[in-house]
């Protein structure tokens, strides 16, 4: 199967049904406009952040993939994988279409000091960087550390922006982070399998989820993460919430 096929029978299908229910709900929707705006500023922000990872990863061997999978490439990484990278967050945004309630518009906290919560976010994101440039030290923490060192950052920036919007909202969160990450890291199974592309196993911990490295399973988890927290941070904010 080439990468592109991948893409068609995997990832796009679940995107068009979670988006079309999304849509046609006829009441207790969200303002789907506003959705839909902030999906797309985090596209954008998907792609200029992951870009230069996913290409330090190609270029060092870390990530690779079959030259016969693939349409071509841009600098070193395959066309379909930037395209997996808009697919992927626009993935997880139609879901979260379907988890957050309309109640949540206008009751971000960010402006509130939060001084425990934010304290402790700050903790707990520093010993994930710090873990990160640990697990960098030796080789089968390659990858583990690049996860950590790259993505958790970004996380710990909308942890201190508004933890209480976050902590109040965490089912919805926690769903939107764990579903499309275990779905994604299950057809991560079968990509490896087909050899669509390869993870160096001399670059991971050799711990896996059957055939799947532990690290990629983290990746899908933070990378959704972010995206389900950027939705509830977006719509927690003062705006206009009339339904379109």
């Amino acid at each position: 199967m080439t990468y592109f096929t991948f893409l068609l029978v995997f990832v796009i299908p679940p995107t068009l049904v979670f988006g079309t229910i999304a849509v046609r709900r006829p009441f207790g929707r969200i303002n789907l406009r506003r959705h839909w705006l902030g999906t797309g500023i985090l596209v954008l922000i998907a792609l200029i952040w992951t870009t230069p990872w996913d290409n330090y990863l190609v270029a060092h061997r870390i990530w690779t993939y079959g030259s016969d999978r693939v349409v071509g490439t841009i600098w070193f990484v395959p066309i379909e994988e930037y395209v997996f990278i808009v697919l992927e967050t626009i993935l997880i945004a139609c879901l979260l279409a379907l988890l957050i309630r309309p109640g949540i518009a206008g009751s971000s906290r960010w402006r509130s000091g939060q001084p425990w919560l934010r304290g402790l976010a700050f903790l707990v994101g520093i010993v994930a960087i710090g873990g990160g440039f640990l697990a960098l030290r030796s080789d089968p923490g390659t990858y583990l550390g690049l996860i950590l060192v790259w993505f958790a950052p970004p996380v710990l920036l909308q942890w201190l922006f508004d933890p209480l919007t976050l902590l109040r909202h965490y089912s919805t969160v926690l769903l939107g982070t764990m579903i499309p990450a275990t779905y994604l890291t299950l057809v991560d199974s079968f990509a490896l399998g087909d050899g669509i592309w390869n993870i160096s196993p001399e670059t991971v911990t050799g711990l896996n989820l059957g055939n799947v490295p532990l690290e990629e399973f983290v990746f899908f988890t933070v990378t959704s993460l972010l995206v389900a927290q950027g939705l509830v941070l977006w719509h927690s904010l003062p705006a206009r919430n009339q339904l379109p």
